[in-house]
């Protein structure tokens, strides 16, 4: 199997696993699941030479994991992880620079930071629904069928989580009191 189909397949597996992280139904589930998911997915976009794409995902595997902890450990409830992750997905992207087209990885990651943070599920499905949408021209740019169609199915998955687990949040948030 030549390199280009083995990242391909490799894609196909974070595929399974993102999808699989938004059908969680909490903050930490979510996180937890999405780690392994960016492991596939260095792993896929360094074998088709993307790198801002790998190094996007392995500030996003440190991200998740701190973010993850915020509810049980006090040293991951300080806000300057969220500046800390902000600074490093830039200094990534300027790393890693392959163009203009770097831009939409930093700045979905920068979305998810912010989403991350949050302490809804529901929260972290719309902000995660705007970042897939700006991994997509990226994923286009670098050859990455896989990653393409991942963040296509993970929009369906965010969309299904939220018509799944949302929709009474979103009726009792627009009810207007008295």
């Amino acid at each position: 199997m030549d390199t280009f189909w083995l990242a391909q397949a490799i894609g196909v597996a974070g595929l399974a696993a993102i999808v699989y992280s938004y059908l969680g139904t909490t903050r930490g589930q979510i996180l937890d699941r999405q780690i392994a998911s960016s492991a596939l997915f260095i792993a896929h976009f360094s074998l088709l030479s993307a790198w801002t794409g790998a190094l996007t995902h392995a500030v996003v595997i440190v991200r998740n994991w701190v973010f993850a902890r915020r509810d049980t450990e006090a040293w991951a409830k300080h806000l300057a992880w969220v500046f800390l992750f902000c600074v490093l997905s830039i200094g990534v992207a300027l790393f890693s620079w392959q163009g203009p087209i770097s831009l939409f990885p930093m700045v979905s990651v920068l979305i998810g930071i912010y989403a991350r943070w949050q302490e809804k599920a529901s929260e972290i499905r719309v902000y995660g629904l705007i970042g897939c949408l700006l991994w997509l021209p990226y994923t286009i740019a670098v050859n990455s069928y896989a990653g393409t169609v991942s963040q296509l199915v993970i929009a369906a998955a965010i969309l299904y989580g939220m018509f799944r687990h949302d929709r009474g949040a979103a009726k009792t948030a627009l009810t207007i009191p008295g």
